[in-house]
């Protein structure tokens, strides 16, 4: 690329001349106006130089960056929630959640929050202390017990361990209890109407300065 840039140039300086000698053949040659428009066209490719280099500059440095990203780049991944009733009411519902970590590198949680549709919180029954670090191949699991039927959505916020990127997942789905047969009727605890949030890397993406904190546990 450097000599292509050389070769244009030099091209360009000798058209110049050559016009200035064919357009006035008979008249003795200007030097001075020569140097001066020779000049004028190296500064000219000499700031177009200058600011391509410095585009393929930035670029490059923002691919090594998302390289070196991607090594350690986490990607947390919902799995399907389970519902269980509970013995002694039926109208308590067992939810039972887990998120893998199935990229690469750790994910360093540091805000979460669980809501449902109603307003009426759930009894955490498992609900982890935040911030915490999730191991790439590890799960984290999460319980909790909705009373009746409930739309429940739960949130978390993450970054890759160095801190380069912020990220945010979620799961919304409808936790109920329905009857059952098997040689008799019963009441089980079941999911409907799941979100796991197939969003890609990218997608998950947010910028910590625009989004308002999660329900009172942010910690970082």
């Amino acid at each position: 690329m450097p000599r292509r840039w050389f070769l244009v140039a030099t091209l360009c300086v000798e058209l110049s001349v050559l016009a200035l000698v064919t357009i006035a053949p008979h008249t003795p040659v200007d030097w001075v106006a020569v140097a001066t428009v020779v000049n004028a066209i190296l500064v000219v490719f000499l700031v177009a130089a200058t600011v391509y280099y410095a585009g393929q500059t930035a670029r490059t440095v923002e691919e090594l960056q998302e390289g070196r990203l991607a090594q350690v780049l986490p990607m947390l991944r919902w799995d399907r929630p389970e519902a269980e009733l509970s013995e002694s009411n039926r109208e308590d519902i067992s939810v039972k959640l887990s998120i893998a970590n199935i990229g690469p590198g750790p994910a360093r949680i540091f805000d979460g929050d669980v809501k449902t549709v109603s307003g009426e919180k759930l009894l955490m029954t498992e609900n982890p202390r935040l911030p915490l670090t999730l191991a790439s191949g590890k799960t984290l699991a999460i319980e909790g017990i909705a009373q009746g039927e409930q739309v429940i959505t739960v949130t978390l916020r993450y970054t890759d361990l160095l801190g380069l990127r912020s990220y945010e997942t979620r799961i919304l789905f409808r936790a109920f209890s329905r009857l059952a047969y098997s040689g008799a009727a019963y009441w089980v605890g079941d999911i409907a109407e799941l979100d796991t949030d197939e969003r890609s890397v990218l997608e998950r993406r947010i910028d910590e300065k625009q989004v308002q904190p999660l329900h009172g546990n942010r910690q970082k």
